[in-house]
């Protein structure tokens, strides 16, 4: 039981650097609309970057331990637009009632949807996530703890991302530590799941399934979420900066712990 502990914990430790970035967003003022627009743009660029140059990439070499490569990239390409379809179904599924605030600039309803959609896709997000960390760190410390701080890294700005709008759109900081801090606790349920369930069933193909079909809800939210209501936020500049700011992050993440 020592090596399931082990594992546990580091997914647990990856899951719950999540709550670290919303408490960075949380101590900014309501009514800095600049930070609000550089947060979201950083978040954008972070999921966008998460998706293309890490995820989907996983996606393919997944699958292509399993099938031929024309079919490996048909189906990435597949559960891809499965995951965009399956974000827009979930933002539509939310109320769009729209209610005028001069905190934002913008619309609060806006923003608190933009928040709840964040989270789901970063819950979504962090299951495959919470596996694999357990996975690593079941085989043994040496693997797994990097693997784990990589993750940590970037679920900080995942943080930033649920808990931003959500509190600029509600105004409750306890609403969204809560709804930040929960889903980053789905790596946990995600490293439990890998143990109890679904451990027979763990296959390449299952991996690239899945992060294939979180790329897609990621990128949905990016660009059709997060980068507009950046933009709304009334401080254009501030929201380019963050986008930027984001991908050079998540890319000097990707290089240096070669996520």
């Amino acid at each position: 039981m020592q090596g399931f502990w082990q594992a546990f914990l580091l997914s647990t430790g990856a899951g719950l650097a999540t709550a670290l970035g919303s408490l960075i967003a949380l101590f900014s003022k309501r009514e800095n609309r600049r930070f609000l627009s550089f947060s979201l743009g950083f978040a954008a660029g972070v999921m966008i970057l998460v998706s293309v140059a890490d995820l989907l990439p996983q996606a393919r070499a997944h699958l292509l331990q399993e099938m031929q490569a024309q079919t490996a990239d048909g189906l990435t390409l597949v559960f891809l637009c499965a995951g965009l379809a399956c974000a827009a179904a979930i933002d539509r599924a939310l109320p769009h009632r729209e209610r005028k605030t001069p905190v934002t600039g913008g619309t609060a309803a806006a923003l608190a949807r933009v928040g709840a959609v964040t989270a789901v896709a970063v819950t979504l997000h962090n299951l495959p996530e919470g596996m694999a960390t357990f996975m690593a760190g079941y085989a043994g410390l040496r693997i797994g703890l990097p693997v784990a701080v990589s993750i940590a890294l970037h679920n900080i700005p995942e943080g930033i991302a649920v808990s931003a709008p959500l509190y600029y759109g509600t105004g409750s900081r306890v609403k969204a530590f809560t709804f930040s801090a929960l889903s980053g606790l789905s790596e946990p349920v995600g490293a439990l799941l890998a143990f109890t369930v679904l451990r027979p069933f763990l296959s390449p193909l299952l991996f690239g399934v899945l992060f294939a079909w979180v790329a897609g809800i990621m990128l949905y939210l990016s660009f059709a979420g997060l980068i507009p209501s950046a933009r709304a936020a009334g401080h254009t500049g501030f929201a380019v900066g963050g986008i930027f700011a984001g991908l050079a992050f998540m890319q000097f993440a990707l290089i240096v712990l070669s996520i």
